[in-house]
């Protein structure tokens, strides 16, 4: 259809009028994708913290020899599909001196082997969770498979540390924590986004 205003003035208006109509057109575009990309939604699932297990007893790294998927322990914690990150925190019950030990997290596929993912240097502080436990408030990474594994709260001020890391395709993760002493308990819990 022809629009007599634009089609047959438009050629003989100076080129100024030329480019406020083009601007105009442009920004109207312009507005209407940022209206309708509003509506976009990407789904995420926003976990709430969960008990991955409780540990009472000291354990070792795996030899290379157990690291099989026969091996995988039954309270490993399974990552849902919608989760992107994994996002840890531990506790413990020690109150009379800070409590150190080495956390080991391990991962794997679905019908495959573990993989190691990384460990950490924990110290607890004296943040009481509400579980009775106390906080872990001093985390740092002493390897590490997953290159972008991020700590937040690690420096030492009471407060509660956590480790984030991506979940790299993994269908389940869990931990091993060494540390010494007898009467000694340890949680992790974990969330994700």
């Amino acid at each position: 259809m022809l629009n007599y205003f634009t089609d047959t003035i438009t050629p003989f208006l100076p080129l100024r009028f030329k480019v406020r109509m083009w601007r105009r057109s442009r920004n109207k575009k312009r507005l209407l994708e940022r209206f309708f990309m509003s509506k976009v939604y990407r789904a995420t699932k926003h976990a709430p913290w969960a008990t991955m297990h409780d540990i009472v007893a000291s354990a070792v790294a795996l030899g290379t020899t157990v690291m099989k998927a026969a091996n995988i322990p039954s309270d490993r914690y399974t990552i849902g599909e919608l989760m992107n990150n994994v996002e840890l925190r531990f506790s413990s019950n020690d109150t009379s001196t800070p409590l150190t030990g080495t956390a080991r997290l391990y991962g794997g596929r679905k019908d495959d082997d573990i993989c190691f993912i990384g460990s950490l240097a924990l110290t607890t502080g004296d943040q009481v969770a509400t579980s009775g436990l106390f906080y872990i408030h001093i985390m740092t990474p002493t390897s590490r498979w997953v290159a972008e594994m991020h700590l937040a709260d690690e420096n030492g001020n009471n407060g509660i540390s956590r480790v984030i890391f991506d979940a790299a395709g993994y269908d389940f993760i869990f931990c091993l924590i060494e540390f010494s002493g007898s009467g000694k308990e340890w949680k992790i819990e974990v969330s994700g986004f």
